[in-house]
C-alpha cells in the first residue's frame, strides 16, 4: 500500500503506472482472503477499512478459528493415557459398547449446546471489539497493543497471537530454506531429525539469543 501511494506521485511515468496497476490488482485479490480480513478486523489500525460484509466474513472466520483452537486445547488435555481402564477393557467390552453408545449420544447433544453457546460468546466479544468510527494511529505496534489488552480481551488476544504469528510474506520461509541448505549438506547428511530441528531453531532465532 505504501509503495502504491509512492508510485502515484509519478503518474506520467509508464512503468510506475503499470506497477501501480499490478499492485492494485494484487491488493484486491489479497482483500478477498478470509485470513486477511480476519487480521484486519483484529488490527484497530485497519479495521475501519472494512465494510460491513467484510467484517461479517472476518468474524465468521475468527469464530471458526477459535473453535478449532479450543478443540486442540481439549484434545491435549485428554491425551494422557489411562492404564487402569485399559487393563480391564477386554473383560467388559460388550457392556461398555452399549453404555458408550448412550453416553456418546448424550455427550454429543451437550457438546452441540456448548458449541453454540461458545460461538455466541466469541461473536459477542468480536462485536464489542468493532471500533466503528474510532481509529488507532498506524504508528502503534500491533503485538504490543494485544499484549497490553490481553487481560481485558483474553480470548481475542489468543486469536491475535495466532493470526499475527503468520508471516506477511514468504521471505522468512525462503530464508529458513536457505539456512537448511547450509546446515544439512553433503558433509552433514547424517544429522538426525532432533539435532537438525535444534540447529535450525537456533539459527532462525539468533537475534533473540544475542539480545538475551
Amino acid at each position: 500500500m505504501t509503495l502504491k501511494l509512492e508510485l502515484e506521485q509519478y503518474p506520467f511515468v509508464d512503468l510506475s503506472a503499470k506497477v501501480a496497476e499490478i499492485i492494485e490488482d494484487r491488493f484486491a485479490i489479497v482483500l478477498k482472503s478470509k485470513l486477511t480480513l480476519a487480521c484486519m478486523y483484529l488490527d484497530p489500525r485497519f479495521q475501519c477499512a472494512l465494510d460491513e460484509n467484510e467484517k461479517k466474513i472476518a468474524k465468521s472466520y475468527l469464530v471458526k478459528l477459535h473453535e478449532r483452537m479450543e478443540i486442540k486445547r481439549l484434545a491435549k488435555l485428554d491425551a494422557s493415557p489411562d492404564t487402569d481402564s485399559r487393563s480391564n477393557e477386554s473383560d467388559n467390552s460388550n457392556t461398555r459398547d452399549e453404555n458408550e453408545n448412550l453416553l456418546e449420544k448424550m455427550l454429543q447433544s451437550k457438546c452441540n449446546q456448548a458449541k453454540n453457546s461458545h460461538q455466541k460468546k466469541i461473536l459477542q466479544l468480536l462485536n464489542e471489539f468493532d471500533f466503528q468510527s474510532e481509529r488507532t494511529p498506524t504508528g502503534i505496534d500491533i503485538i504490543e497493543f494485544w499484549t497490553n489488552n490481553a487481560a481485558s480481551r483474553l480470548e481475542l488476544a489468543k486469536l491475535a497471537a495466532v493470526l499475527f504469528a503468520i508471516p506477511a510474506a514468504e521471505v522468512i520461509c525462503e530464508r529458513d530454506f536457505s539456512t537448511l541448505n547450509f546446515v544439512y549438506n553433503k558433509l552433514r547428511n547424517k544429522l538426525n531429525d532432533e539435532s537438525l530441528q535444534c540447529i535450525m531453531f537456533i539459527k532462525s532465532n539468533e537475534e533473540i539469543f544475542q539480545m538475551q
